[in-house]
C-alpha cells in the first residue's frame, strides 16, 4: 500500500515533468503544483523534494516568473512551522543549496522585467531563508499600489 508521501511525491514528479515539457511556464500546471506542494500552511517532505527540482527546471529553461521564488518561499516559510515535517537529513544539503541558488538565479536576472508580484515573492524568499517571519508577513499583505502610496504619504507626514 502506498503512503500519502509516496502519492504526493509521484503527483509532484508528474506535474514537474509536465512543466518541464512546456515552452513557457504553464499557468494550469502551476495551479496544480501549488495545490500539491502547499495547502493552508501545510507542506510535506515531498514539497521539500520539489524545491531543487523546480529550480533545476527554471535554470534549464532559463525561465523567470513569479512562481519560482513564490512557491519556494512559501515552502520554506511553512517548513519552519512546528506542525510541518522536519527536513530529512538526507535532503538538507540539496534543499538549502537550492534555496540559496534560487536567490542567486533571480538576482542574476535583476535587469529583467520584474513585475511587482515577482519582486514581492523574491523579497519573501529572502525573508523566509533568513527566518524573518514578521517581514515575510508584512510583504504578504496585499496592498494596491495606491494603498502603498497612501501609507507612505501618511508615514512621511509623521
Amino acid at each position: 500500500m502506498e503512503s500519502k508521501y509516496d502519492i504526493f511525491e509521484k503527483e509532484i514528479a508528474s506535474l514537474l515533468e509536465q512543466l518541464k515539457a512546456e515552452e513557457t511556464p504553464n499557468a494550469d500546471i502551476w495551479w496544480e503544483i501549488w495545490d500539491t506542494v502547499h495547502h493552508q500552511g501545510d507542506v510535506w517532505v515531498s514539497s521539500y523534494i520539489a524545491v531543487p527540482k523546480i529550480l533545476e527546471i527554471y535554470e534549464e529553461k532559463k525561465w523567470l516568473d513569479y512562481n519560482l521564488p513564490a512557491v519556494i518561499s512559501v515552502i520554506e516559510n511553512c517548513r519552519q512551522k512546528e506542525n510541518n515535517p522536519q527536513l530529512p537529513d538526507w535532503l538538507k544539503e540539496e534543499y538549502f543549496q537550492a534555496l540559496h541558488k534560487t536567490v542567486q538565479y533571480c538576482a542574476e536576472k535583476i535587469s529583467s522585467d520584474w513585475n511587482r508580484d515577482f519582486l514581492i515573492s523574491f523579497l519573501q524568499l529572502v525573508c523566509a531563508i533568513k527566518q524573518n517571519q514578521g517581514l515575510y508577513e508584512i510583504l504578504n499583505i496585499a496592498l494596491t499600489e495606491d494603498e502603498e502610496k497612501d501609507l507612505l504619504d501618511l508615514y512621511h507626514k509623521n
